[in-house]
């Protein structure tokens, strides 16, 4: 479970390299952030679906030891998302904004839906099963992770989006990438998912 913390860990570092890396050393932290947010977004998808593989062919699992650790693995695309959305303004050619746009956005579909499916088989194993050791306790704060990170995604997105669609012909799809619609989308997507968040 806990190798999803490993892409994570790059992102912190990507996002080192674009906030106190350019102004230090221009470009070159653009490219090196670049590099090494590809290999995060191959290995954020490896984790994402080989874990999950390996729980459903390989490893045994019952609902009544479930924890949050569980979205480890699931949660490291929208932090790679995030990041593809930092990245954004960096970069210079408009058809590499493109692409790292809808990559980006493939990392978030494949990691908040199913992040927040997991979180409600979480509710209904504390519901059935109440509260776990002691020892998970620390978990539970797991389950702020793909709500925050999942608008976080969306809000970064949305401000360098537009642009980017309008610098490569897109101009009239342009407004659904907007600010003020993700900002709704966001604000109901936490709303929602806030009120089943689970509470140890």
């Amino acid at each position: 479970m806990f190798f999803g913390c490993i892409p994570m860990g790059l992102a912190t570092i990507i996002n080192g390299f674009l906030i106190y890396g350019t102004p230090h050393i221009g470009d070159t932290a653009v490219a090196i952030a670049t590099t090494l947010w590809w290999i995060d977004v191959a290995m954020s998808l490896a984790c994402g679906l080989a874990i999950p593989f390996m729980m459903f062919t390989r490893q045994s699992h019952s609902i009544d030891q479930m924890t949050a650790v569980w979205l480890l693995p699931i949660v490291a695309s929208e932090v790679a998302a995030v990041s593809g959305g930092l990245l954004l303004p960096h970069l210079a050619d408009p058809q590499t904004q493109l692409t790292v746009l809808m990559t980006s956005l493939v990392l978030w579909a494949c990691s908040v839906p199913l992040a927040l499916s997991v979180l409600v088989i979480l509710f209904l194993r504390m519901a059935v099963h109440k509260l776990p050791h002691v020892n998970m306790a620390a978990s539970s704060w797991l389950a702020l992770g793909p709500i925050g990170t999942g608008a976080l995604g969306l809000l970064v997105i949305s401000q360098t989006g537009p642009a980017v669609l309008s610098a490569n012909g897109l101009a009239s799809v342009a407004p659904a990438f907007g600010a003020r619609a993700y900002s709704a989308l966001s604000f109901c997507g936490v709303t929602a998912s806030g009120g089943w968040q689970p509470r140890f």
